[in-house]
This record gives C-alpha cells, structure tokens and sequence, in this order.
C-alpha cells in the first residue's frame, strides 16, 4: 500500500508539472506572438465605417523584454530590437469606408523575418476578423448649433455668428459661412454652408444630411432709409432744426460769418474792401433771416457698394440761405449746407430713429453754385441724388407748429437775437 502511495503521489506530480509547464508554454507563445500586441478598432457607424489597426510598441516592448531576459544595457542587442518592433506594420487588405457587422476583414502584418528568428518570436502573418458591434449612423442636425444674427442698417448688415455651447466634441468643429457677399439687406435670401470634416462626422457614427440651409434677413431689421417718405414729419423736422441751430449760433457772431464766408470764397477784391466787413459798426442794425432754401437726398444704388464706399448708407442735406438786412455795407445772400449721414429708423416702428444724429456743416458761402459742388464732393458715384423741392411743405406740418410752440418758452426767435446782439 505504501508503494503504491508513493507511486500515485510520484505520478500526480509529474502531472502538475507537465500541466504547469503546460500553460507557461501556452502564456510564453501569446508573449512571444507580436499579433498578440495588434488592435484592430472601428470608427463609424453601420455601413460608414472603416477600420483601424495599432500595434501596441510600448506593450510588446515591455512584456517580450521579459520574458526574453532582454538585456537592455546592451546598445547594440536593443536596436535590434527596437528595429523589430519599429518595422511591424499592419494591412488591412479589404478595408473600407462603407464597413458593415457581420463582413470579414483579412489582416496581413508585415515585419523583419530575421530578427522575428533571432529574437524566437512568433506573428500570425494573416488573420480574418469579422467585423461587430457598428451602431445605426445618428441623425444630426449641425443647424442646431447655428445662432445667426444681424448688426448695423440695411442695407449694410453685417452677419454676427454665434455658437451654441456644447460638450460634443464633434460640433466643436463644425463653423458656418455665407455664400452671398457682405453687406446684406433685410428680407435678403442667403445661403448658410457648414463646414465640417467629413472623416471626423464618420468617425463619431453622425450621418449629416443637411450641409447648407436657407435663411432670411429679418425684414424688422433696422435700416437706412431710401425714400424721404419714410421719415416721419416729426423726425425730418427735427433733423432740419438741429442745422438751422447750429447755423443761428454761428451766425451770432455775425461779422466773422460774413468774413469768413466771403474770404474763402474770394468775393472781397482788396484790403478796403475787407476793413468795411471787419468793421463791427457796419452791423449795429443787422439782422440776419435765416431760411431753408433747398434739401437734397442721396442712396445708394447698389447695395453691395455701401461697405466700402458709402458706409453712412444715405444723406439728408438741408441748404439754408442766410439773407442780411439793416448792415452798412452790401452783404450778400449766403447759403450754408448741413448734412446727416446714415438716416435710419426702425422697421417695425415707422419714423422712429434708431439714435440721435450728428450733420455737418459746411463753409458758408456767397455763390451757391459751390456749395452744390461741396455737397456732390461728399456723394459717392454709386448714390442716387434727387432734389427735395417741396421741403417747405414737408417741414410745414402740424407737428412743426406744435414743436415750433413748445420751443416758444426756451428759445428766441433767430431774428430778434441776432438784432439785438447787433
């Protein structure tokens, strides 16, 4: 009995150690297999897909080295090694970008034979691999992200671009651009594109259909206005009376107007004739009228041009006539020019403007003639002027008198301010 105790526990442990030396032999072969150490992944969704394939140096470096006692101090032993594991590459023979579950890919490694031997390793050099586990594409609307927006007055908007926040790491990519050229005008019809890299929508499993959609500049933008008509009487009125004051409080000082005016202008012949109009006594019982004699509008024609060439969108010039009486020396009529840039309102509030503005003056002058020269230097090629020649009776409203009362109590009257400060 005790012989064949002994026999039986001698035959069990030549069993383990065969079995034992089994399984290291099996765990030794799947070190020593460099296709131990391949990925192959997919990127895509269902039938857009494609594969991908890695091979995993830093591993294969790190559990070969063991398991072939690889002595890494030795220069000329390591770059044997790292040229093996440098010179493996990966085929994928039937790769494609339209992979769906269930087709077989053929898997072709390729590497150095004679260091493969000399290092006693192994590869599989070609394996099949179905491919599994592809999602339905998603559906994605990029438009979602889109927040389009408009500054400025038609017909000189600008686009504002803005995105919405978003954790997708995809749409973080995607930006947007219109076809149509700036500046745009309301009611326009643009073209929005998105841009997006199509690698990238397959590789996050997005199906995008919609790449370009169509938009419409709100029509409640505001605008500069192309026709007087749409100026309110109040708003044309005020505009008007903010260069007729600035006109009285230049003409206070009534001896430098004239001067000034009739010097540029070259109407004063000799130093005589310039004392008489420097002499202040010569204005004692002057009194200057001051009157509008004319208004002229301008717009653009082609909006496309307003950006570079007209950006104030429209002008609005008020011509007044300066007419002195009672001086004792010859004075003539003089006319000035105030001008406003960019006359604009609210669409959806007709005749309201969108914020206070600011004209010019001219040089006053003698000769009118020039100052219709001064104003049409101002007026871009691709603006349309016409004459405002019923401006009287535009000024002439209800709302002129009502204003004209309630400045009554705050304002003088030009004629007897100028008359009593001469």
């Amino acid at each position: 009995m005790q012989i064949i105790k002994k026999l039986f526990l001698t035959t069990l442990s030549i069993c383990l150690l065969v079995t034992l030396n089994s399984c290291q032999s099996k765990k030794q072969k799947t070190i020593r297999n460099l296709s131990t150490y391949i990925t192959i992944s997919f990127e895509g969704s269902e039938g857009n897909a494609t594969a991908i394939a890695e091979f995993n140096k830093e591993e294969a470096n790190e559990e070969i080295g063991k398991i072939i006692k690889l002595d890494r101090s030795d220069n000329a032993e390591m770059l044997k090694f790292n040229t093996l594991l440098n010179d493996v590459s990966i085929d994928i023979l039937n790769n494609s970008e339209t992979l769906k579950n269930g087709e077989v890919l053929k898997i072709k490694v390729n590497y150095d034979k004679d260091l493969l031997e000399y290092f006693d390793l192994n590869v599989d050099e070609r394996e099949e691999i179905e491919v599994q586990g592809l999602q339905e594409a998603k559906d994605l609307d990029v438009f979602t992200q889109l927040n389009l927006s408009f500054e400025g007055y038609s017909p000189a908007l600008t686009p504002v671009i803005e995105l919405n926040d978003t954790e997708d790491e995809f749409l973080k990519t995607v930006n947007f651009e219109i076809e149509e050229p700036e500046p745009y005008k309301k009611g326009q019809k643009i073209t929005v594109n998105a841009r997006f890299n199509n690698e990238l929508a397959r590789k996050y499993g997005y199906a995008i259909s919609t790449t370009s959609k169509k938009y419409e500049v709100p029509r409640k933008s505001a605008y500069y206005v192309q026709d007087v008509a749409e100026i309110s009487n109040s708003q044309l009125y005020n505009l008007y009376y903010a260069g007729y004051t600035e006109v009285f409080e230049k003409a206070k000082a009534l001896d430098r107007f004239v001067l000034e005016a009739l010097e540029e202008t070259e109407y004063i012949k000799d130093d005589k004739e310039k004392k008489l109009y420097e002499d202040q006594k010569n204005y004692i019982d002057a009194k200057a009228n001051i009157n509008v004699d004319t208004a002229y509008f301008s717009k653009s024609n082609e909006y496309l041009n307003i950006i570079n060439k007209a950006p104030e969108g429209n002008r609005l010039t008020f011509i007044y006539k300066i007419n002195i009486q009672g001086a004792k020396v010859t004075i003539p009529d003089l006319y000035i020019a105030y001008t406003i840039k960019g006359v604009s309102v609210e669409s959806d509030v007709t005749g309201t403007a969108t914020e206070e503005l600011t004209g010019e003056l001219s040089t006053a002058s003698p000769y009118y003639d020039n100052v219709l020269v001064d104003i049409s230097q101002g007026i871009d090629e691709s603006y349309e002027t016409y004459n405002l020649n019923d401006i009287e009776n535009l000024l002439n409203t209800e709302k002129k008198e009502q204003e004209d009362k309630d400045r009554s109590e705050e304002y003088k009257s030009p004629e007897s301010d100028l008359s009593s400060n001469n």
